[in-house]
This record gives structure tokens, C-alpha cells and sequence, in this order.
């Protein structure tokens, strides 16, 4: 049966280009529905039962959205923003790379990472935490993908990603981004940057063509094949997916950890929790496959974090065809916005939404909430493939950290404001400082 149009609202444009977040929740207010024009017409899909049937039950009537053309056009055809059949055979060849059996072959990474990393940390010394955060899950990703641990590479890569961040900083850039044609200072630095990351990515192919190192994603990358036609990838695809699993693959989870440091900084009863469970499952042992499992209050501190500080906050789709979503007909070529900022923090879901408690994800009280109240994910055949792979590194790095260090904030007081770009960032002295304000160490 088909209902009323929902909701207009008109100021949503203006509202998001100065404070996305804000007009997310303004436009929540209007109803679980809402319409609005960015001059085409886009729906903003609230309802879960509604993000469920975008997302998964009718997913090949909608394609990705503007946000993602608009903002990750750099990685090209890769499995975040490819389409249809190739979408599906991409899909299809890189999936046993993150089978979690695979996957439990890359904790012994993620341990060795994060515990040379710990050896240059020292009681009282002061740390830009999302910095230490970024450089740590890039490293780490820069292994498993290439297999040695080749710290130019890493570096290279990290130099390079910075004015591509940039291109999409400020408010509600990754909704109306400059055209990359336009030749303003931020274009041009992205420009060269990605002739820089291009030529470092194209180079490392063309060597492991013509020498093969077994056991890293680059090496399966190069062997898949399409079990139909027997094809692998060319070296273009293989760029393309190298590029989404460097960006995607470090910075959601870099962020994500974060704010769980920030978070933790303000509650230290859940910081001392944490810290128990670190010091009971791992004792003095790197933390292993199993050791992981057994991390359940570690697993919640990074599940809570990620539902009030969720990395993606927002992403879209467009309508293919004319498609009904929870009664209601959506005419092809409409824009759905689905947010999780908006669904993590619905009180109708999660009792007391904005308080940080990650017994909710123990206790049994989030047990019923539908699906899609909460998918820092995604969902539907969508679902970010790494989600197995940043469910065990998350828990892993907050554990290994916990049992030796807490962190606390050199001037507590200090504003965290947040940053919406691409991710949810972190920023203070007013906006004007990228990531968390410094913090101290302090030994247990």
C-alpha cells in the first residue's frame, strides 16, 4: 500500500554544507523519512527496516551515491565504488583473502606491530594518540599487504594519502567537493599526490610480476583467478584494490581507536575494566587468535566506541529504477542518505544513547535492537569485506595498549570538537588542530 510523501526539508543543503552532523539530527526530527533536493531529489532513510531494504533486500535497484563518487574517486574502480557483474567478480575473487581463517594469520602482525610500537613509548612521555593510531594500522596494512615490512613504502604511502585527506576537509566537503578539474592549490597537491601514490603502487606490481612472494594480499591479488573465465586482474584493477585496502583498511579503524582512547580518557572506571581483561587474558603473552577471542570487554570498548564516535557517520545510494522503500516509491535516480550518527544514537535502540557503556553489548540490552540500528559496516552484500579483519585489530591494539599504559589527557579540560570529512575525526583548539589533544602515559 502506498503511503503519503514524507516529510520536506528544504534547509537540509545549507544545514549540511556548514554542519552535517547537526543537519543529520535536524532532519531525524522531521521524521524517520525525509526528503529534501541537493538539487536532485534525495531521500534520507532513518527507519532501520528502511536502511535494511536499500542496503540488503533491494540493493541491485540502488548503485553507490554521490558522497562516494564525489569523495573516493581515487580509488577508482576498486570494491568500494565498483558496479554490477564486475563488482561481483571482484568480490568473488578477493574474498578468501579476508576469510577469517586468513585473517587469523595476521594477528601475529598486529601483535608485533603494536608491541614495537609500545617499546618506544615511555612512562610520562606525551603522545599525539591518532597519529601514533594512523601510523600503526598503515603500517600494519602495509605488511599484510606486501608481505615485507618495507617502513619507506609505508611512509611513502602515508605522505602521499595527506592532501588527498585534504581535498576533502572542512564541513561538508564530501557532500559538494570541488571538481578535481578545477585547478585550486588543494586540487593540484591531490593531483601530484596521486601521481605519487600511482607511480609507488605501479612499481611495486610490475616487480612482484616478475617475483612472486607468497602468503600477502598482493601476491593473492595477482594469482586470483575468475573461476568462469579463468581471467586474473590487470594491473589497473589490481592498482584500484591496492588503493581502497591501503585507504579503507587504516584510516576507519585508526579513527575508531581514537576515540576509543579519547572516550577511555573520561572514563576511567571502563579504562580500568579494560586493563583487568588485558592483564587476566594476556598476562605477558602477544596476543594470539585465541587470546583475541577472549577479549568480550575489549571487543564491547571498541563496539560502543565506533556506535557514538562511528567512523563512517553517513554514506549514500542512488535509486537505479523506480523502487518502494517501507511503503513509500523512490523515483529512479533518487539520492538515499542512510547515517549511522543518527541510528547509533536513536534512544528508541540504546538506552541512555549518548552515555558510554560498552557492558550494553554484554548485558543482553542490545539484543533486539534491528539490524540496521546499528552498522558501522554497512550491510547487505556490501558489507565492508574488512570488517572481520578490523573486528580482531581493534580489540587486539586497545588490549596490548591497556595492560601496560593509560593514557590520560594533558589538559583534560581541553574541547574535542568533531571533524565530519570522508571519517569522523577528532580535532581541538577550537577545530584548528587536526586529532586528539596531546596525551600523557602513565604506567600501570
Amino acid at each position: 500500500m502506498q503511503r503519503e510523501a514524507p516529510p520536506v526539508y528544504r534547509e537540509f543543503p545549507v544545514r549540511a554544507s556548514r554542519d552535517p552532523l547537526k543537519a543529520l539530527e535536524e532532519a531525524r526530527a522531521r521524521g524517520r523519512i525525509v526528503r529534501t533536493r541537493v538539487p536532485a531529489p534525495v531521500w534520507l532513510v532513518f527507519d532501520p527496516e528502511g536502511v535494511q531494504q536499500v542496503l540488503a533486500a533491494r540493493s541491485r535497484s540502488f548503485r553507490k551515491g554521490i558522497v562516494e563518487r564525489n569523495s573516493l574517486g581515487f580509488m577508482g574502480n576498486g570494491l568500494l565504488l565498483s558496479e554490477g557483474d564486475f563488482w561481483r567478480r571482484q568480490r568473488r575473487l578477493e574474498q578468501p583473502a579476508f576469510h577469517r581463517a586468513r585473517i587469523a594469520g595476521y594477528v601475529e602482525t598486529m601483535s608485533r606491530c603494536t608491541r614495537e610500537m609500545l617499546e618506544g613509548w615511555r612512562d610520562g612521555d606525551v603522545v599525539d594518540v591518532q597519529r601514533e593510531m594512523s601510523a600503526l594500522t598503515l603500517r600494519i596494512v602495509n605488511i599484510v599487504m606486501f608481505g615485507a615490512d618495507v617502513r619507506e613504502v609505508s611512509g611513502e604511502v602515508a605522505r602521499a594519502l595527506v592532501p588527498i585527506g585534504e581535498r576533502l576537509e572542512g564541513p561538508g566537503r564530501n557532500f559538494y567537493p570541488v571538481p578535481e578539474t578545477i585547478p585550486t592549490p588543494t586540487n593540484l597537491r591531490y593531483r601530484r599526490s596521486m601521481k605519487v601514490l600511482d607511480g609507488l603502487i605501479y612499481g611495486i606490481i610490475a616487480r612482484r610480476r616478475e617475483e612472486r612472494q607468497e602468503g600477502d594480499l598482493l601476491d593473492m591479488l595477482l594469482e586470483a583467478r575468475d573461476e568462469q573465465s579463468g581471467e586474473g586482474m590487470n594491473d589497473r584493477q589490481v592498482r584500484d584494490e591496492v588503493i581502497t585496502i591501503f585507504a579503507a583498511g587504516h584510516e576507519t579503524t585508526a579513527v575508531a581507536l581514537g576515540w576509543c582512547f579519547h572516550l577511555l580518557a573520561h572514563h576511567p572506571e571502563v579504562d580500568e575494566r579494560l586493563a583487568r581483561e588485558a592483564q587476566e587474558v594476556l598476562g605477558e603473552r602477544e596476543p594470539g587468535v585465541e587470546e583475541v577471542a577472549e577479549l568480550r570487554y575489549a571487543s564491547a570498548v571498541f563496539r560502543e566506541a565506533m556506535r557514538i564516535y562511528p567512523p563512517i557517520y553517513a554514506f549514500s545510494r542512488e535509486a537505479m529504477e523506480d523502487v518502494e522503500v517501507c511503503g513509500y516509491t523512490l523515483p529512479e535516480g533518487t539520492e538515499v542518505l542512510v547515517s549511522q550518527w543518527v541510528n547509533h544514537r536513536d534512544p528508541e535502540f540504546f538506552e541512555d544513547p549518548l552515555a558510554f557503556r560498552p557492558g550494553r553489548w554484554l548485558d543482553g540490552s542490545t539484543d533486539g535492537i534491528p539490524r540496521y540500528a546499528y552498522f558501522p559496516f554497512g550491510g547487505g552484500s556490501r558489507q565492508c569485506i574488512g570488517k572481520p579483519f578490523a573486528e580482531m585489530e581493534g580489540p587486539l591494539i586497545l588490549a596490548s595498549i591497556a595492560r601496560r599504559y593509560r593514557l590520560r589527557y594533558l589538559d583534560p579540560h581541553e574541547e574535542v570538537t568533531l571533524r565530519p570529512t570522508v571519517t569522523l575525526r577528532p580535532a581541538h583548539r577550537g577545530g584548528r588542530r587536526r586529532g586528539l589533544p596531546p596525551m600523557v602515559l602513565e604506567e600501570r
